[in-house]
């Protein structure tokens, strides 16, 4: 009798032992799941943070990059990237062409017809890149960048004495044309083409040169 007591405590208590672990054990499966959920949360919100930060950082360089751009350095990207452009003069009048030289104060401007027109930087208006399915796109010019070259000394090392050339003037509508013979530090000298008589164009009044003849 004494020991079919013993017995049955014997299997109470690998019961009780059995019971216990199997709790424990999908305490510690709940634990587990608990934690990796939580830690799966914790790396989601680091991520996130991760990637605000990151855009948050590329802000800053854009903002950083937009106050410090200049018109020549725009343009001058624009010129030896190859970029078709569409440009509005100092007359409101609207191209697209290619950027072939930027220089220090000027650009040498030719349309997709081949027109090519000298401006001074200071007389545009506006320049606009052009995206290559919404016009007539013509393969990329790749142009120069001479920052250091003026458009006096420019037109002094490039136009040949006697050239024809037509100036638009900045501010007026009229134009004057005349053989080129020659410039100054601040003055293209045109001979006129009825009077022959020079005629000095200070250049804050020039808005564009043409290289007719």
């Amino acid at each position: 009798m004494l020991e079919l007591v013993s017995k049955c405590n014997l299997r109470n208590l690998v019961h009780s032992i059995n019971v216990e672990h199997s709790v424990m054990k999908n305490k510690d499966n709940h634990d587990d799941s608990a934690s990796k959920a939580q830690l799966e949360r914790l790396n989601t919100e680091l991520e996130s943070r991760q990637r605000f930060f990151e855009q948050l950082e590329t802000q800053k360089e854009q903002n950083l990059l937009i106050d410090t751009l200049t018109f020549r350095q725009l343009i001058s990207d624009i010129c030896t990237s190859g970029q078709a452009v569409r440009i509005t003069d100092h007359r409101s009048n609207t191209t697209s062409g290619h950027i072939v030289m930027v220089g220090k104060d000027f650009l040498v401007y030719s349309t997709f017809d081949g027109a090519e027109s000298i401006y001074p930087q200071s007389a545009l208006l506006s320049i606009s890149p052009i995206l290559r399915d919404s016009v007539r796109y013509k393969t990329p010019t790749t142009g120069k960048s001479r920052p250091k070259l003026s458009m006096l000394a420019f037109l002094d090392s490039t136009v040949p004495r006697d050239s024809f050339l037509k100036i638009e003037y900045r501010f007026e509508v009229s134009v004057v044309q005349g053989r080129f013979l020659g410039s100054g530090a601040e003055v293209l000298i045109l001979s006129h083409s009825n009077t022959k008589e020079p005629i000095f164009i200070p250049t804050p009044q020039i808005g564009s040169v043409k290289i007719l003849l």
